[in-house]
């Protein structure tokens, strides 16, 4: 899928999780329960764009929610953007990759690594950068709930994905 389908399709659900981040913070203001909605959902978007889309489209996808979370301000420090960023790539591209021999374990595979990932690339980065230990708040959003965020996202996104079947997935693989 290339050309305006294909820009049209990442839009659209890059669109959808804004929408979700922004519609759920400002109905759930309290940050420990929209980790796990918002979080939740928008995994779930990044899987469907995806399997719908591409790895690139996916990417891009979660490239831009976090840059989209800054601007909106619910990220304090610019330096944890690419954080995420990479933590949410890292999800896309296992996915991805792993998704033609099974969907289930791909997801699941990605899930745990993004959390490793983001686990110890905050750490790190707070004590590298800021000469600190991880704060609390920081500390319990990028620890196990970013498990179970991308967890629940990739249930959803079977879900999604079982339901639409053609109509969402235009690529010629199974996803």
């Amino acid at each position: 899928m290339k050309g305006t389908r294909y820009i049209t399709r990442t839009g659209l659900l890059l669109a959808l999780a804004v929408l979700f981040q922004t519609l759920f913070r400002a109905i759930l203001p309290e940050p420990t329960v929209n980790v796990f909605i918002v979080g939740t959902l928008v995994n779930a978007v990044l899987l469907t764009a995806t399997a719908s889309v591409d790895i690139p489209g996916g990417v891009v996808v979660g490239i831009l929610t976090p840059v989209i979370v800054l601007l909106q301000g619910h990220v304090a420090l610019i330096w944890m953007v690419p954080i995420i960023a990479a933590g949410n790539c890292i999800l896309v591209i296992i996915y991805g990759l792993l998704a033609g021999k099974n969907r289930y374990l791909a997801f699941i595979t990605g899930s745990v690594i993004k959390f490793v990932f983001l686990y110890f690339g905050i750490r790190l980065s707070f004590r590298l950068i800021m000469g600190i230990p991880v704060p609390f708040p920081a500390s319990f959003l990028y620890s196990w709930p970013q498990l179970v965020t991308a967890v629940l996202g990739g249930i959803v996104a079977m879900g999604v994905i079982r339901a639409a079947g053609k109509f969402l997935i235009v690529n010629k693989k199974e996803v």
